[in-house]
């Protein structure tokens, strides 16, 4: 890269990868946003659900009793920190034998997942860009349940 010619077309390689990376990174967030508004749910399962075969969530009996528990806890009265504390005294199931803590809880309590409603993108895009879908999954807790929580 010592010569201009040479300087020149490392510039233009540099301009046309850079392009080529944002156009890849377009596409795929097309994608998602396309599959996620036919129901789809592309990442993993949040808890109380689990994905079927069309990678659409389905109602997990088990742990959706949890999730239940969860919310009931904190709208009686208990903060994250105690409905976590609950739910370790109890020893409540979670996957990949986590521990149960504040911001677990604090991630289901605020998942509008849990009343049929997809939150896309509430934790990496700014506001006004997250995609919003009501009825996209089958609800676990009432809208009054989550009202009051």
């Amino acid at each position: 890269v010592t010569t201009p010619e040479g300087e020149m077309s490392y510039g233009l390689s540099l301009l046309f990868g850079q392009r080529e990376r944002r156009l890849i990174s377009q596409r795929t967030t097309n994608e998602l946003e396309e599959a996620i508004k036919q129901g789809k749910y592309p990442n993993r399962p949040p808890m109380g659900y689990i994905k079927n075969e069309e990678k659409k969530l389905e109602i997990d009996t088990l742990e959706s009793e949890i999730v239940k528990e969860i919310f009931e806890l904190y709208a009686n009265g208990n903060n994250a920190s105690q409905v976590a504390k609950i739910m370790k005294e109890n020893n409540r199931y979670l996957k990949n034998n986590g521990i149960w803590n504040e911001t677990k809880i604090k991630r289901i309590l605020s998942n509008p997942i849990y009343i049929g409603t997809l939150s896309w993108g509430r934790y990496h895009r700014k506001d006004g860009k997250q995609v919003i879908i009501e009825n996209h999954s089958p609800a676990i807790i009432s809208k009054e349940l989550w009202d009051k929580c």
